[in-house]
């Protein structure tokens, strides 16, 4: 009888722990809660840096499309030192730059407040005197965000084609004869 207690006893304490397997226990679990901890935080800031660079990128891209449609239906357009000035639609004139890292229409502000551009410069395409062809505007931008911290740029491209060709642009009226030849080939 008294080895069979004894038994029980023995059994009773191969299931339980001793202190040095706990703390190892311990130990191991705390630093991999430690490690899934430092992954967690590094991608949130991973996403609220996205979010940043989207925001960012949208309103540069919104200002771009707003350049683009004003670009196609205007002429006369001339870019020097990373601005544009051209007639819109409306006869009125309109002059697109970079001031202070946004950028302008007439000096009015476009991008946002937390948009910084770094670069904005304008490429216009056309054959001189060719009354045919219309204006090409190439916009080359590089956009960041003003965020402490953040770093990226993103490079924007786009080209742009007036819809107004040169012999259309009011108060010139070329006449007939010299449309047809200069725009018969």
């Amino acid at each position: 009888m008294k080895n069979l207690k004894l038994k029980t006893y023995n059994l009773k304490l191969r299931n339980s722990f001793t202190v040095v397997e706990l703390l190892m226990a311990m130990s191991v679990f705390a630093i991999l809660v430690t490690m899934a901890v430092g992954v967690f935080i590094q991608g949130l800031r991973s996403q609220r840096l996205l979010i940043y660079l989207m925001a960012v990128n949208n309103n540069a891209g919104l200002v771009l499309e707003q350049m683009a449609r004003e670009i196609r239906t205007g002429y006369k357009f001339n870019s020097s030192g990373g601005s544009l000035s051209f007639t819109n639609f409306e006869g009125e004139n309109v002059s697109y730059s970079l001031a202070a890292g946004r950028i302008t229409k007439n000096s009015i502000h476009l991008t946002a407040p937390d948009a910084n551009i770094r670069y904005l410069s304008f490429f216009v395409n056309q054959q001189q005197g060719n009354i045919c062809n219309p204006w090409r505007i190439t916009i080359f931008m590089e956009v960041a965000s003003r965020k402490i911290g953040v770093v990226q740029t993103a490079p924007l491209q786009t080209t742009v084609s007036s819809r107004v060709l040169p012999v259309e642009v009011p108060g010139t009226a070329p006449d007939d004869e010299e449309i047809r030849s200069q725009c018969s080939t």
